[in-house]
């Protein structure tokens, strides 16, 4: 078997592997918090979101280019 990277990554990847960044990055601190033995607060509940949409937010800019157009080139 070999290992084989795939430099194209279909549109329904690249949002699958956003959706579980977000989870994942909702859920462990969610479930840190109640592992103490309580329920979140509120304002610890928006900073799971929050910290969440900073992780998908960074998988998906990794996607972007920078570079000039092709109309720009000519």
């Amino acid at each position: 078997m070999t290992v084989k990277f795939d430099l194209d990554p279909t549109v329904p990847r690249v949002v699958i592997i956003a959706a579980l960044l977000f989870l994942e990055g909702f859920c462990i601190p969610a479930y840190t918090v109640t592992q103490q033995g309580r329920f979140p607060e509120p304002v610890e509940w928006l900073t799971f979101v929050f910290g969440a949409a900073i992780q998908v937010g960074t998988y998906l800019l990794s996607f972007l280019g920078f570079g000039k157009s092709e109309e720009a080139k000519k």
